[in-house]
């Protein structure tokens, strides 16, 4: 068995091993197996599952490698775990996205007998980082949780620099591109606000310094959270760089932003 399957397997029985105790009401309703079973025909290399009934599947939560060697990886993998077996599945919508896709929570078998959500020991193994997908919200603390430690102990992808957590006050290091999803560690210099949206601020040079956008729209569901105690606070914010022309992360959902005042730095790019 490839070892990239041994740590998938491996995360689940621990995964299954925590719940063990937990109460069932208290458990995240994607840690549970749905009831509609499906059989897995293959998986491409975007790691979508197309089954036997021609739909095609999205693992809610994961976001694929970019390095083609990891995501290769990740894909012989779940292969050699799903490829051809049975797998029980929680849709999270009603109807495919433009490329044809379903969002949807997958459970596979493991040899400990439990089912084990594939996002879950993906993000565990260091085979992909978390995805913020608005559907699969209910899971994302777990999610959040499995990569913390994943990236702790640089397991897979987090052994890589190119992966690493950048520095939000050192930007020459970034990406020179737009459209890249990152994961941006730093100190937040000031928050501000106009008319349409909320500026969350990583230096005082605007166009230079790393801005963090949050639209009105948006406001709403930050709901009760005190945004302006972030100042002076060490944050990791994850989303989309876009440069207009500075550098800019539009977030779309409060779990985009995570407080990580008082924890050690982030192994990486970060000093």
């Amino acid at each position: 068995m490839a070892w990239a399957t041994r740590l998938i397997l491996n995360a689940g029985f621990m995964l299954a091993a925590s719940l063990a105790s937990a109460a069932q009401d208290a458990t995240p309703s994607c840690l549970r197996p749905g009831t509609a079973r499906a059989l897995v025909s293959l998986i491409d290399q975007n790691l979508e599952l197309v089954l036997a009934d021609g739909r095609r599947l999205q693992i809610a939560g994961v976001e694929v490698p970019r390095n083609r060697d990891l995501a290769d990886q990740a894909l012989n993998a779940l292969n050699q775990w799903l490829a051809g077996s049975e797998v029980r599945v929680t849709t999270l919508s009603a109807q495919p996205d433009r490329w044809g896709r379903i969002a949807a929570h997958v459970h596979g078998g493991s040899a400990q007998g439990a089912d084990v959500l594939a996002a879950f020991a993906l993000v565990d193994a260091g085979m992909a980082r978390v995805r913020l997908h608005p559907e699969a919200v209910d899971c994302l603390p777990v999610l959040l949780k499995a990569e913390q430690v994943a990236r702790s102990s640089r397991a897979g992808l987090w052994g890589r620099p190119a992966s690493a957590v950048l520095n939000a006050n050192r930007p020459s290091g970034w990406p020179q591109g737009s459209g890249e999803t990152v994961i941006v560690e730093g100190r937040v210099f000031s928050i501000n606000a106009t008319r349409n949206r909320t500026y969350i601020n990583f230096g005082p040079a605007r166009n230079v310094d790393l801005a963090v956008t949050i639209p009105r729209q948006t406001l709403r569901l930050f709901a009760g959270q005190d945004l302006k105690s972030l100042r002076g606070k060490m944050v990791r914010v994850r989303g989309l760089l876009e440069r207009r022309p500075g550098p800019q992360i539009e977030v779309a959902m409060p779990q985009a932003i995570e407080s990580v005042e008082g924890r050690p730095a982030t192994a990486g790019r970060l000093p």
